[in-house]
């Protein structure tokens, strides 16, 4: 989930700009040798800030805000809202339509410092997130592993 100050439009403050859109993304490391890359499955539930929400574009599955401005939010922006399925971090929970993640490159999400200064940590973990870091707020990943 990406962290907003602004709750319900997707908003935080950056450098001065009260209604910055924040950014997501997820990179991760497990003890079992499990590293985020391009098998995992992103869906999204909350998309915003937006001006309009048509922009979003649903195919199958997918909820496709890439066409949708990231430009500075205003105080009545709007929110996309999906619910999210109560069982879906059970194994028995079938992803099997949900879209696959996006993977994002280290130049993408630069200059992130957190993601650059511990990337070695990382071993071979890849910058994942669904289809827009920028607006995409509430990503659920999944992995059903190899």
């Amino acid at each position: 989930m990406d962290w907003e100050v602004n709750l319900g439009i997707g908003a935080e403050e950056n450098m001065g700009n009260a209604l910055h859109p924040g950014d997501g993304g997820f990179i991760a490391s497990f003890s079992d040798g499990t590293t985020t890359g391009s098998n995992w499955k992103a869906q999204t539930f909350y998309i915003a800030p937006l001006v309009n929400v048509n922009c979003v574009v649903e195919s199958g599955n997918s909820r496709l805000s890439s066409s949708c401005s990231a430009s500075p939010a205003t105080a009545d922006a709007f929110a996309l809202h999906r619910e999210v399925p109560t069982t879906w971090y059970a194994t028995s929970f079938n992803d099997a339509s949900w879209p696959s993640d996006s993977v994002f490159s280290k130049a993408t999400v630069s200059p992130k410092v957190v993601y650059i200064n511990f990337s070695t940590q990382f071993n071979g973990a890849q910058f994942i997130w669904s289809f827009n870091l920028i607006l995409d707020n509430l990503v659920w990943l999944r992995f059903q592993g190899n």
